[in-house]
Parts: C-alpha cells; sequence; structure tokens
C-alpha cells in the first residue's frame, strides 16, 4: 500500500505595484539568500540578480527625466528583473522539494511567501494582499452566529502582536513594511465563552 506523502509547500512571489517597491523586494531577497546556509550555490547567482536591479535603478533614474524612449527602456529592464526574479523562485521551489522538513524554512528564509496546495478541507485562515499598497487581508473560518475573533501578526513567529479584534472572520492589517515577511494566527471565541486554540500560521510577503 503506497503511503500518502504530504502536500509540498509552494513558492509564490507576489509582484508588488511600483517599480520602487520592486527594486525594495529584490533588493531584499538578495541580502536574505546571500550567506544563507540553505543557497550555498544560487541559481542565479545573487550577483546576476544584483546587476539586474542596479540596471533597473540606472534605467528608473533616466525615466524620471521623461526623455524620449525612457520609459519604454526602462519597461525592459522591469521586465527584466521579474523574469529573474521568478528564476530564482524556481530555484527556491527546487531546493525546498529537496528538503521537506523544512521546506517552509528554506522558502521564508529566502523572503519569499508560502502557499500551501488546497485539501479536500477549507483552510483555516487565509492572507491575501489588500487592494492598498502594504495592506494585508486575513480571512477566518466562521466559528458561527456572534463570535468574536483575536488577531495576530508576528516578524518572527516568537513575538506577537495584538490586532483589533474583530465580531466578522476577517481584518484588514495596514501600515505594513513593504517586502517583509509576516505572519499572521487567529482564534476564536464564542459566546459561551469557549475560545478556540491559535490557529495554524500562515505568511505572506507584503507588495
Amino acid at each position: 500500500m503506497r503511503t500518502q506523502q504530504a502536500p509540498k509547500p509552494i513558492v509564490t512571489l507576489p509582484i508588488p505595484r511600483g517599480v520602487s517597491n520592486l527594486i525594495t523586494l529584490a533588493h531584499t531577497i538578495v541580502n536574505k539568500i546571500t550567506g544563507n546556509p540553505y543557497f550555498p550555490s544560487p541559481n542565479p547567482s545573487m550577483a546576476t540578480v544584483l546587476a539586474d536591479i542596479v540596471a533597473l535603478e540606472g534605467a528608473e533614474a533616466f525615466a524620471q527625466t521623461k526623455a524620449k524612449g525612457a520609459v519604454e527602456a526602462r519597461n525592459v529592464k522591469l521586465r527584466a528583473l521579474r523574469d529573474r526574479l521568478h528564476y530564482v523562485k524556481a530555484n527556491v521551489q527546487a531546493t525546498a522539494d529537496a528538503d521537506p522538513t523544512n521546506a517552509e524554512a528554506i522558502i521564508t528564509s529566502a523572503s519569499y511567501s508560502v502557499r500551501k496546495p488546497r485539501t479536500g478541507t477549507k483552510q483555516d485562515l487565509v492572507a491575501k494582499l489588500g487592494t492598498a499598497s502594504g495592506s494585508v487581508k486575513l480571512m477566518a473560518k466562521s466559528a458561527g452566529a456572534r463570535a468574536a475573533y483575536d488577531w495576530q501578526w508576528s516578524l518572527d513567529q516568537k513575538t506577537w502582536a495584538e490586532l483589533p479584534q474583530t465580531m466578522q472572520a476577517k481584518t484588514t492589517m495596514t501600515a505594513t513594511t513593504i517586502a517583509v515577511v509576516y505572519y499572521f494566527r487567529y482564534r476564536s471565541l464564542t459566546p459561551k465563552g469557549g475560545m478556540s486554540d491559535w490557529s495554524q500560521i500562515v505568511s505572506l510577503i507584503v507588495t
């Protein structure tokens, strides 16, 4: 009888809005992977990614002059950096797949986000990017009528900060830092005083 394997965590790369935010994200990824023991020989190399960043920074500065053709040239460099980050994403995924025990740690250590494959059971907590840059929408599994929800966020899964309690199974967090991985969890409180355990932690890189 074949043993069913647990679904593998999937690497995601939400592309941020705006050139400056993409540059910030790319710098963060380079800094996180450089010297990272999980990635002794990253492919593509971080020097290559850094060269793409520098090229986009120069093209963006030139585009601000409104010179003819400057925006088009900037957009070429923009696409090049986006493509490069997706190549890095593929390398992060391959590294995580090769080490299932540490897969999530590997992904988040590179400043990418983790998405777990869907199963037949609805996920208790989902974190998605909000409509405004830097905002996060959190959606939890309903605990029933008149239930309340406590929300927490963290940068290291050790120290947790509170978000305002809600009477709906959803909330929004704003004023986050771009290109940083955030961790979230929640618990529900029923009208009769029942309190659930903290949910499974989910992560999201804010863009």
